[in-house]
């Protein structure tokens, strides 16, 4: 049952769908650990045909922020942004808003900073967290490419340029336990139109690292991004008309870090490498019978049953071509990726269409698989502590809210660290 304690085992098919609760006899994982004359140690998974226990399941939510009932402070156009302070205050970036909220640990509202009226802090654009350090948040804001400071009871620090110390158009910013920062922006960026007619095209990123008071600058790695597909056609006045879009099932690059260690990973992989403080490659860890089943023909049929949706029966051609023509191959390995506090890794395994909820496989700081956890309906988790996790549900009628669930070990399994 979505949002119950039930038991539910994922069974992990190669090359074939997640299953819920299939109660077959199935093969065990297989392992493989190895290290290479770099020292760097490769953990790899074979989940083919793999049931796959629950290694933790959520409670009914305790707390509600938000949705059918919200007014004023404690309702949302759309949230860009949430975690959760040490002393349980739940941090929320209300997107339309541009403005960071905070409520206690119950859910009351508290104070609203960077808003209208606060004359210490001021975003141009909805602001990210980049981290947490006990009363002070880090907020990214992307229009002015900065890092500032904002203390929970109120008052800013000096902002941190990002694009005065070299780093251009940075996109994704995180900061790491010692106060330097990590940052993934735009490397190539599929440009103009330089030819004409459709055509599907590859960005790329560069991730790299900052130190606290903006003093250095490495780059750490290089990866590809998303796709664009782009459609090119000439218009009577003798000027260019460029249609673009990222066509759904995209994979992406995603920047992870635990706070002391830097992940990257590309989405069209179950694959994650991380590196140490110094930028070296240390671990990387590897799952493989994860790949949904879809084809192209999958997908394809999928995205045109969305279009027909939104615009009915007759699609223009330009949307075709960009939503359906340029339907990947295959879905991405992956949906989603995040560290909990204690440095457990994360991922959501990609699935097609709408579905009940999201299956993640949940890995050690060291690789080792702890299970699956499965999150219901719309829920997307932002913050995953030891004892619960903070997430936002989207309801077409209740708009976003924030909702806070228990993790509970399934019944008749031990509690696990």
């Amino acid at each position: 049952m979505p949002g119950g304690p039930g038991t539910h085992t994922v069974m992990i098919m190669a090359l074939a769908a997640v299953v819920i609760g299939c109660g077959v006899d199935a093969p065990e994982p297989v392992i493989t650990t190895v290290s290479d004359s770099a020292g760097v140690r490769l953990v790899q998974h074979d989940l083919s045909g793999v049931e796959l226990p629950a290694w933790r399941t959520l409670a009914m939510h305790d707390l509600q922020v938000g949705g059918n009932g919200g007014t004023g402070d404690t309702a949302f156009s759309s949230i860009e942004d949430i975690t959760v302070a040490p002393d349980g205050r739940i941090l929320v970036s209300d997107r339309d808003a541009a403005e960071v909220r905070v409520y206690s640990a119950s859910g009351i509202w508290e104070r609203t900073l960077g808003g209208a009226g606060d004359e210490t802090v001021n975003f141009e654009s909805p602001p990210a967290f980049a981290g947490l350090a006990r009363d002070t948040l880090y907020a990214f804001d992307p229009s002015q490419g900065s890092v500032t400071p904002v203390h929970l009871d109120g008052g800013g620090g000096e902002p941190l340029s990002l694009i005065a110390i070299g780093i251009d158009r940075p996109g994704v910013v995180l900061r790491r336990s010692d106060g330097s920062y990590v940052v993934q922006s735009p490397w190539v960026v599929a440009g103009p139109a330089e030819a004409y007619g459709p055509r599907l095209e590859q960005d790329s990123v560069v991730i790299t690292t900052a130190a606290q008071d903006g003093s250095r600058v490495d780059s750490l790695t290089v990866l590809p991004d998303m796709y664009w597909g782009r459609s090119v056609e000439s218009i009577p006045d003798g000027r260019v008309r460029v249609r673009q879009a990222n066509p759904p099932y995209s994979p992406r690059a995603f920047l992870l870090t635990d706070g002391v260690l830097t992940t990257v990973a590309h989405s069209s992989e179950f694959d994650f490498s991380v590196h140490d403080e110094r930028g070296r490659v240390v671990d990387r860890i590897r799952v493989t019978g994860v790949r949904h089943p879809a084809t192209r023909h999958d997908i394809r049929q999928e995205q045109e049953a969305r279009l027909r949706a939104d615009l009915g029966d007759d699609i223009p051609e330009s949307a075709r071509r960009l939503f359906v023509d340029f339907a990947p191959e295959q879905l991405p390995a992956f949906a989603d990726a995040r560290y909990s506090e204690a440095g457990d890794l994360w991922v959501a395994l990609q699935d097609l269409g709408e579905t009940e909820g999201t299956d993640w496989v949940v890995l050690s700081s060291d690789g080792t698989l702890r299970g699956s956890v499965h999150t219901p309906g719309t829920l997307t988790p932002r913050y995953i502590s030891d004892e619960y996790l903070v997430g936002v549900v989207v309801d077409a009628v209740e708009g976003p809210m924030v909702r806070r669930y228990a993790l509970i070990s399934p019944p008749g399994e031990p509690d696990q660290p």
